[in-house]
């Protein structure tokens, strides 16, 4: 394994992820107020598929996808919509995480240099095709939805002894993704799209 960084265990996620857990429904409630209708929210990708590496200065991220997947989110302006949920994850956890917005998620990272919680949130929503679409942007003049490329199935292509390549492979990525420079690091689940398609490519 490589010693730059590894893989972390099921129990060490489900201990990781409580307070997120505890906020979101909070969350919810508040979207729910304002626009009469809520959300899903699952843990997702590599997170997913306990393929969660984490980095040599003990950082790891966890990704998270809110399915906002009723009619009204259609009619509400996106950078509103984006802006807002910030708006909320500062209110409950401000406090203790630095809550920003880059281009395709909401980013909640612990200002606490003893606990090096990181969480990636992507809003998410089914369009008239039943593709899943993104709302990307992090300036309030050109956030929108974008189709999110629907690799996800090819999964399900992999089996048995096979899945110890693909936890190869992906691990092998995302170690070197972390010796980029920040501005060059690739997304996670770009990472674990790729690693799914090479590894099928090699068997």
């Amino acid at each position: 394994m490589n010693e730059k960084c590894r893989y972390v265990s099921k129990k060490e996620i489900k201990e990781y992820k409580i307070e997120l857990e505890d906020t979101i429904p909070k969350i919810k409630e508040e979207i729910k107020a304002k626009y009469g209708k809520s959300f899903n929210h699952a843990i997702v990708g590599s997170a997913r598929r306990n393929l969660v590496v984490q980095r040599k200065n003990g950082i790891y991220d966890v990704d998270y996808q809110l399915l906002l997947d009723s009619p009204i989110f259609n009619k509400i302006d996106t950078s509103e919509l984006k802006l807002f949920v910030q708006k909320l994850f500062k209110k409950y956890l401000g406090y203790k995480y630095n809550v920003k917005l880059s281009t395709s998620v909401i980013t909640i990272s612990s200002r606490d240099q003893n606990n090096r919680k990181h969480f990636d949130i992507a809003l998410i929503r089914t369009n008239k095709e039943n593709m899943k679409e993104i709302l990307r942007g992090k300036e309030s003049n050109n956030i929108r939805w974008e189709l999110v490329k629907n690799s996800n199935n090819k999964i399900k292509e992999i089996k048995g002894n096979d899945w110890n390549k693909l936890r190869e492979v992906f691990l092998n990525k995302k170690c070197s993704n972390f010796e980029n420079n920040y501005l060059n690091q690739k997304e996670t689940l770009s990472i674990y799209f790729e690693s799914i398609k090479e590894t099928l490519d090699l068997l």
